[in-house]
This record gives C-alpha cells, sequence and structure tokens, in this order.
C-alpha cells in the first residue's frame, strides 16, 4: 500500500475552509461543476472544459485540495503512479462521500450550487471510467467542431427529465439515463448513448427506448436518441450489426404516430465511422451523418443528417418558451464547455428574492422625506461609478 504524495496528503478540515474561500474560488467550482456533470475525466478535458489550462500543471494545488477535501477521487490510466509524476493521465470523478452536501453547499449561494448540479444534487454513481471518458471526449468534439445550443452530461440527462420537463406531460416511465445530451441550436435534444457491448440488458434498454420515443411527441419534448457503437467487434460478436437488429425490431413494435414515426427518430452510427484513426475525422460527424431504419421494409436502415433542420429532422415545438428554456439555462452550469456559457443567462438571483418572499423584486426602502424632489434611485450610478450590480455569486 502506497502512502498518499505530500500534494494530496492535506488536513480535511483546513482544506474545506480554502475550498470555499475568495482565493480561486471561481476555479475550484468550475472543477466541481465538470466533475459533477461528467461522472469521470481525464485532467485534459477538464482543462478544456473549464479553460483552465493550469490544471495540467503537475501536483495541482487545486486538485490537490478537493481530494484532500473528501470531493473528489483521483486515479491514473494506464498504471502509473500519483507518487510520480502523473500529468495528462491523471483522472477524476466525484467522491462517493456527502462532504458537498453537507459541507460546500450550505456555504454557497444558490446560484453558485445551481451552476454546479443544476438544482439535481450532489451524484456519484455510474462510475465508469473507460465509458464515461469516451462519452465525454464525443461530446467535447460535438461541442467544439458542430454547431450547437449546448450540451450536458450524465448528471441532467435523464430520459425522465427530457421527455417531461420539456414537454409539460406526466412524467413517463423511461430508461436509465443516456450518457449525455446534445442541443442542436434549435433546441432538439440529442440523447447520446455509448455502446461498447452488446447484451440482453442492452436490447431491454432499446425497447424502452423505442417505447418512450413512440409515447412522446417530437413536437412536445424534441427529443431524439443517437447510438454509437465504440467498438466493431467485442467477444460477444459484431456489435454495430447486433445493435442494428434490436433497434429495427424495437421500431418495429413501438412505431410512433403517422408523421412522427420512432424510427425518424432512433440514430445508429459506428465511432469509428466518425473517427476511423487517431488526429482523423470524417465529414460525416461535422455532419452528425448516421444510419436510421426509417426506409423502406425491405431496405430499412437509410443514412441522414442530424443537423439537418429541412429535410431530414425538422422541428416544429408546441411550445417554444419550453424548448428555448433549455438553451437558456445550460449556459449557467459550469459542466458546460466554457466557450458555450456566454449570451443571454436567466438571472438565477430574481427566483432567490421571490423565493424570499418579495415576488415584486428587491424591496427599496421609502424615502425619508417623500415631499422634496429629487434624490437617485437606490443603486444608479452616480459620479465616476456605473450602476450597482447583483454580486458575481449571485448571478
Amino acid at each position: 500500500m502506497q502512502n498518499l504524495p505530500s500534494w494530496l496528503d492535506q488536513d480535511p478540515e483546513l482544506v474545506l475552509q480554502s475550498v470555499v474561500s475568495p482565493r480561486r474560488r471561481e476555479a475550484r467550482l468550475d472543477v466541481l461543476g465538470a466533475v459533477a456533470q461528467f461522472r469521470t475525466l481525464s485532467v485534459d478535458q477538464l482543462a478544456q472544459i473549464t479553460g483552465r489550462p493550469g490544471l495540467l500543471r503537475e501536483h495541482n494545488e487545486i486538485l490537490g485540495e478537493l481530494f484532500a477535501a473528501g470531493l473528489i477521487d483521483l486515479g491514473t490510466a494506464g498504471g502509473s503512479s500519483l507518487l510520480g509524476g502523473v500529468g495528462r493521465s491523471l483522472l477524476v470523478r466525484p467522491a462517493r462521500t456527502d462532504v458537498y452536501d453537507k459541507k460546500v453547499a450550505p456555504l454557497l449561494t444558490r446560484a453558485e450550487n445551481a451552476g454546479i448540479t443544476g438544482g439535481s444534487g450532489w451524484a456519484s454513481d455510474q462510475q465508469y471510467p473507460r465509458h464515461n471518458a469516451l462519452a465525454t471526449t464525443t461530446l467535447l468534439r460535438l461541442a467544439e467542431f458542430v454547431e450547437t445550443g449546448g450540451v450536458a452530461g450524465e448528471l441532467l440527462s435523464s430520459y425522465g427529465d427530457l421527455a417531461q420537463v420539456r414537454s409539460g406531460l406526466p412524467r413517463p416511465a423511461s430508461p436509465a439515463s443516456p450518457d449525455g445530451v446534445f442541443l442542436r441550436s434549435d433546441g432538439v435534444a440529442v440523447a447520446l448513448e455509448l455502446q461498447i457491448s452488446v447484451g440482453p440488458n442492452v436490447r431491454s434498454k432499446i425497447r424502452r427506448i423505442a417505447e418512450l420515443l413512440h409515447s412522446v411527441r417530437l413536437a412536445d419534448s424534441g427529443l431524439v436518441v443517437l447510438m454509437v457503437t465504440a467498438r466493431r467487434r467485442a467477444a460477444s460478436g459484431d456489435v454495430h450489426r447486433q445493435l442494428r437488429s434490436w433497434v429495427r425490431e424495437a421500431v418495429r413494435d413501438f412505431p410512433g404516430a403517422r408523421g412522427d414515426r420512432t424510427a425518424d427518430r432512433f440514430f445508429l452510427a459506428a465511432y469509428e465511422d466518425w473517427f476511423p484513426d487517431r488526429h482523423q475525422v470524417l465529414p460525416e460527424f461535422l455532419e452528425m451523418v448516421a444510419w436510421r431504419p426509417s426506409g423502406p421494409v425491405n431496405d430499412p436502415w437509410t443514412q441522414a443528417s442530424i443537423l439537418d433542420v429541412v429535410g431530414d429532422l425538422p422541428f416544429d415545438p408546441a411550445d417554444p418558451s419550453r424548448i428555448e428554456a433549455a438553451l437558456t439555462n445550460v449556459r449557467t452550469l459550469r459542466g458546460t464547455p466554457y466557450w458555450l456559457r456566454g449570451g443571454q443567462r436567466p438571472p438565477i438571483w430574481a427566483s432567490t428574492v421571490v423565493a424570499a418572499g418579495f415576488p415584486n423584486g428587491i424591496p427599496r426602502p421609502p424615502l425619508a422625506r417623500p415631499e422634496r424632489p429629487g434624490g437617485q434611485p437606490v443603486g444608479s450610478a452616480r459620479g465616476a461609478a456605473g450602476a450597482t450590480q447583483i454580486p458575481r455569486r449571485l448571478r
């Protein structure tokens, strides 16, 4: 058994005080947000999502503090030791503790908590390092090279939320969460399912997905599914061919409605067909071209572009406000890649004021002498200073 290296062997209570201190507070919260969203990341992916290349330095102070506080776990790929220089082989995941909920969350504002967990709470289940890291890679590549309204990790990608919250309909029975979600710029939510192996559980999940698409219209939820096989062949046989058979069977049993067929919303792609080799990408990836069983019975599999809003996958939402809410809210998440966080963001502080019992906004004190004209509104600019703004922590 190895002893912890000095950069990780710190007093938990002392470290917890520094985690929420003003110094590098934003950087620490960014790391927690990315880890909460994507479960398992390489330090490379973590630096890319947060926009903080300093995380790539050996023995990074922020990662050391979060580990010592019991908020994250650290490991290595390829059997490297944490005692040595691990560099970019370092893997990060949420720790299986209640430290965040009990000791950190009470010290954060509502806006900061929402930015980290999206209101879903801290979770550390679904720990599959290779699977999660590959799903994160796929979402990051989509976020970087494809026009998108945003991406979200597994934490906020449950089928129940995608089908019910966005449609406003009763929450349906749904399969386990996908590995993440890609938001098309018009609000279509593409649930990403990364599949490495096949088995009875996979077949059952495909049927539950098809049943969900059958019961919830595209116009209500904007939900489509993209299943990506990350391995052509496994010990159990040809993964891609087997999944084709099961998807075809499922969409036949749960066909959907006229003009809103399940087969039009269930896509299948092979990772190697997008990325044939290291540092290589094919044009099909940039258009998110995949296969779907929407053709004639004797030749059902046809290629279509998920990004084609006119021909292959048009979308006319029944309630645009619900669909647009996801595009706006995803910008507040610290797990969203930093270059996608710009634009209009919802003022989280406003909902906090309403929850505190002030439905008309921040209360303003009455004028001491209302009969006298003049004066300035509370918070207005004076002299060289600008108007008073809501503190960053509350936004």
